[in-house]
């Protein structure tokens, strides 16, 4: 059981690690936005309005992912702690 829980340890770091990586693009993806919406409104290009969305969109989907891993692996972690206060 200890194996398993060192695993465990080191899925919650790996993602706690990817989710501050993503954190740390924010500044970047949002000022790439903006940008584009400045380019947007002096062109009125569908194909920006169109990457501005595809952006964003990627950005938040990416960040969602990893949130919902990082739950799951500590709902696993609970589901472990209680599996091991039952059998002690």
């Amino acid at each position: 059981m200890e194996i398993f829980a060192s695993k465990i340890d080191v899925w919650l770091y790996i993602l706690q690690s990817l989710l501050q990586d993503i954190s740390s693009h924010q500044r970047m993806v949002d000022s790439v936005v903006e940008k584009a919406q400045g380019v947007l409104q002096t062109t009125n290009n569908p194909d920006v309005a169109f990457l501005i969305k595809d952006i964003s969109s990627r950005y938040e989907h990416i960040a969602r992912t990893a949130k919902v891993k990082q739950n799951g692996v500590h709902l696993v972690v609970h589901g472990f702690q209680k599996f091991k206060y039952f059998l002690a």
